[in-house]
Formats: C-alpha cells, structure tokens, sequence
C-alpha cells in the first residue's frame, strides 16, 4: 500500500494531465486523443506489444496498420524468464528481481517515466500482461493502456510511422514491489476454501471442462474456481467495456465487496485482463501466475472437471 501512495504521489508531481485520460479509469486507460496530444511530453515511453513470445524486434511484429510514432517494441521474452523445457520454471513467468529491474530500465523506464502500452495485432492480453509486469515493480499508478489499441488509434485518423524506435537511454528505476500482486500455487491451494477468495479461469470451457488436455499433464480446472470468458472484457472496437458493466460481470460470477480476485489462465497472460479490471475497479486482486503450467504438472495439487466450480 505505501508503495502505490508513493507512487501516486510522484504522478501527480510529475504528471498532472493523467486525471485528463478516460472518464471512469483515468489512471488506467488513455483514448488515442491523450496520446495524440502528449505524443512530445518527456517523460512518455509508449510500449507495442502483439502476440510473439519471442523478441522478433524487426520482423514478425511489423504490421501492416504500422506503429504509433515513438513507440518501442517490447515482447514477453523481455519480462519472462528464459523457457525451461524441463518446466521446473512455469511459461512466462518472471525473472530474478534485479533482471527484471534492469530490463525494464532498457526501455527508458524511470520512476518518473509515464508508459502507454498498445497491442498492435492478436491479443490484448499481451499489454495487461505488461501492465501487471509495471504493477509489480511498483510503478502501475505510472502505466495506461490505450483503449482500444492501435486499431482504435488507426480508425480515428491519427497518424502511424512504418518504422518502431529504438531504445532509448537508459532509465533508472527505485522499485517498489507489490509482492502481494502475485500468489503460488501453495498459497492458493491453502486457500482454496477461502469463501473471500473468487477464483476465475480464463482458458477456454473445453479446457475448463477438461474435455480438452494436450499438451498439458492433466485437464479440468482448479476447484473452486469459475470459468470467465476473456471476450466479456471488451466491446466490438476492442476498448474495455464501461465501470458498470465489468461490476456487473463480476457480481455475475459470484463477486462480493471485499473479496480478493484470483485470476488465472494457461501462463499468466489472459488472466492479466480482469487483473488489469479488478485493479480498476478498486478490487482487491492477485494473479496466480504459474497459472495451469504450473497447476497441472503437480500431481499433488487437486483439480476438478465438468461445468461446476
């Protein structure tokens, strides 16, 4: 908690024009118009991401809808740890402390820096992903998503460059971690009986069912926990959907003032999408972020099929 009143302390030194992004998640989200006119602020760092795991800077990630001028290209490879095939270490999740710290830091990110991050093509849940990355360091009160992403952006004529930029000097980040941002599968499996804990899974119902199981050791889902279609997130036009309807999504799943979200996914990338909601909601929330990798390649850990929580 200190560290997040720390934070928003330094934004409004630093950044009075943030109350000025979106109406109802002014600290969470900015419309292509904010971006549009602080495009030459200083302290901004605009981050793309799309749907590669690797770092294919140069390659696969140049689209076809081009790139919001200045923005750099981040992947996921740049705040994971390397892949394990062993699968000791779950997909995605994140590196040592200090790695993670100086990998960010490439990118120009200071404690003053404010970060925009944009999906260009595929999933959106690739910017939460990077929103929770920026959360845990302790800087999320610094961090927006662009609703609706580069296609909003693109459909309100603004304009779009064909080349990303390089990094920028380094930055130099104090972190502040949230290590309650995050929960391991012990902790989760000790609370599974919490009736203050909402457990969502964000993986496909055939997955949820466990009709579905390869390449994974097991199928079904964790007890307890409610199956969250990703989709109910967002509107056509890829922007999230307003205050009063993610509230009533989550009452609709069993959601009662007070209570903490766990959300998970396959890897922790999905289940970032009502992180990223609950946190603008004013919930209390924490990613499992070994997610069904980790879960499902622990014998010892309980899993249930079927439609039924």
């Amino acid at each position: 908690m200190l560290s997040r009143l720390a934070c928003i302390a330094t934004v409004l030194l630093t950044t009075s024009c943030i109350a000025q992004t979106t109406p109802e998640f002014p600290n969470f989200l900015v419309t292509s118009e904010w971006l549009a006119s602080h495009l030459h602020d200083k302290n901004l760092i605009i981050l793309e991401v799309d749907d590669a795991m690797d770092d294919t800077r140069g390659h696969a990630h140049d689209k076809t809808t081009g790139h919001i001028p200045g923005a750099q290209y981040i992947a996921m490879s740049d705040v994971s740890a390397p892949r394990d095939p062993s699968h000791k270490i779950p997909a995605l999740e994140l590196p040592a402390d200090d790695v993670l710290v100086r990998d960010l830091e490439g990118f120009g990110i200071s404690n003053d820096s404010r970060v925009v991050i944009y999906a260009n093509e595929g999933s959106f849940s690739n910017a939460t992903r990077i929103f929770f990355v920026l959360d845990y360091v302790g800087l999320g009160e610094h961090v927006s998503l662009l609703d609706g992403g580069i296609s909003k952006w693109a459909a309100t004529g603004r304009k779009t460059v064909t080349d990303l930029t390089t990094k920028k000097e380094e930055g130099h980040i104090t972190p502040f971690f949230n290590r309650e941002d995050k929960v391991d599968a012990d902790w989760l499996n000790s609370h599974l009986n919490d009736t203050n804990l909402n457990l969502y899974d964000l993986r496909s119902l055939e997955r949820y069912t466990g009709e579905q199981i390869k390449p994974y050791p097991r199928g079904g889902h964790i007890p307890g926990a409610v199956y969250l279609d990703l989709g109910k997130f967002f509107n056509e036009d890829r922007t999230f959907k307003s205050r009063d309807e993610l509230m009533t999504l989550f009452r609709s799943l069993g959601y009662k003032d007070g209570n903490t979200v766990v959300p998970y996914c396959f890897v922790g990338q999905n289940a970032t999408v009502p992180y990223l909601a609950a946190r603008m909601l004013g919930f209390k929330v924490r990613l499992y972020d070994g997610s069904w990798d980790e879960w499902s390649r622990r014998p010892e850990l309980p899993v249930t099929t079927g439609t039924k929580p």
